[in-house]
């Protein structure tokens, strides 16, 4: 997102990730506007140093929100370095971040299969699930229901695609799906779960209808 030091040098996220979510783009804009705004409007008091925690502290909160939690980590780490007043919040921003970082490493690899997926999606709900009792009275809850939402959501992905193509899956895409809109119903998110979960309705009728068609009329000649 920017070097270290106040020049801005331009937002640096995954541009496939950022297309398939443009909310995310929304976010970082909504939440960066007016810092780069100051800078533009005082260069000359920034770049003397005034106010630099506050910027690269509130940069760090930006990208916290909108996930990318290894540059929001390297932002708080800059910020502990400077011996600020907000030393101590950044040190703990820089600290959560690192784990969220840590828990998203452990999602499955494209050649996972089905059974190593599960099993990889269950330990980052574990990390998460521990890092989420930490924070519970912190706004970094917010944060880690979200990457739990991601968890979940890709879980019932992934057992729909492997379902379409072995109904031995079928039964847990379900219950996945199911799970995914009755554990995140306060989400933001929560109707587009609901379509998905009546798209997978949809498309096991069609698979059963063909696989078992109705029997012909017998008419006794």
């Amino acid at each position: 997102i920017v070097s270290p030091g106040l020049e801005f040098t331009g937002f640096v996220s995954p541009a496939g990730d950022l297309e398939a979510r443009p909310g995310r783009v929304t976010a970082l804009f909504d939440a960066t506007g007016r810092l780069e705004s100051l800078e533009t409007a005082h260069p000359e008091k920034l770049a003397s140093g005034y106010a630099t925690d506050v910027v690269w502290f509130a940069k760090a909160r930006a990208l916290e929100r909108i996930g990318e939690y290894d540059l929001a980590r390297r932002h708080y780490a800059r910020v502990t370095d400077l011996g600020s007043e907000l030393a101590d919040a950044a040190r703990a921003g820089r600290d959560v971040n690192a784990r969220l970082a840590d828990a998203r490493m452990l999602a499955p690899s494209p050649e996972a299969t089905p059974e190593q997926a599960a099993d990889a999606r269950a330990q980052q709900r574990d990390v998460l699930g521990a890092l989420r009792s930490e924070v519970a009275a912190t706004h970094w809850r917010h944060v880690v229901d979200e990457e739990l939402e991601l968890v979940d959501a890709a879980e019932a992905a992934t057992l729909a695609a492997y379902a379409a193509l072995d109904p031995r899956y079928e039964a847990a895409a379900l219950q996945s799906a199911q799970a995914l809109v009755r554990v995140h119903g306060q989400s933001k998110y929560h109707n587009r779960h609901l379509l998905a979960l009546g798209d997978l309705y949809a498309a096991f009728s069609r698979r059963y209808a063909q696989r078992f068609p109705p029997p012909s009329l017998g008419f006794d000649a």
